[in-house]
């Protein structure tokens, strides 16, 4: 690189390299998930062309709370309607060929939660009743600092007072 009057170190290369991979996955994601507002970017096909089929970037499979689409592939598909009960699971074709078959389990629905009681607990109570009462201090105590400040600014005057008396009377 440098050969060609680039100056880069290779942390700079490598950060470079990972915030573009990050902005394909995120447009590849909008794109699959929604066709609204899509997304053009100038590297957006030489990325597509590296990282196609990259399972870091597109997902084999995706897992979801959801209840999930049946997709029965030919060589999992019962024979005849007898074969076949409600109870048995389903081999989805989730591209993984590991030769356990994929069960689908049912989602129970999300329970749903109860109201909270707007009870503040006991030491809250407490701990405001303490910021209250420190409060009122810092009041007391700033009430009196400023009655001394208002007693040093009379006494302050009353001498200013003094001294130009002495001063005109010296002249």
């Amino acid at each position: 690189m440098q050969e060609r009057g680039y100056s880069c170190s290779h942390e700079e290369c490598d950060r470079k390299f990972r915030g573009m991979r990050m902005r394909y996955k995120i447009i590849k994601q909008r794109h699959t998930s929604t066709g609204n507002n899509r997304i053009s970017w100038n590297y957006f096909q030489v990325m597509d062309d590296m990282f196609r089929g990259d399972p870091a970037v597109t997902p084999v499979t995706s897992v979801s709370s959801l209840q999930p689409e049946r997709r029965e592939s030919a060589s999992t598909q019962p024979t005849s309607s007898a074969s076949a009960s409600a109870t048995e699971p389903v081999r989805e074709d989730d591209g993984c060929d590991d030769g356990l078959p994929t069960i689908n389990i049912p989602t129970r629905p999300k329970a749903k939660k109860r109201p909270t009681k707007d009870l503040e607990p006991a030491w809250l109570s407490d701990y405001q009743k303490n910021l209250k009462e420190m409060h009122n201090e810092r009041m007391v105590i700033d009430k009196q600092r400023l009655e001394l400040e208002e007693r040093r600014v009379t006494a302050l005057e009353q001498l200013v007072k003094v001294l130009g008396k002495n001063e005109n009377d010296d002249n």
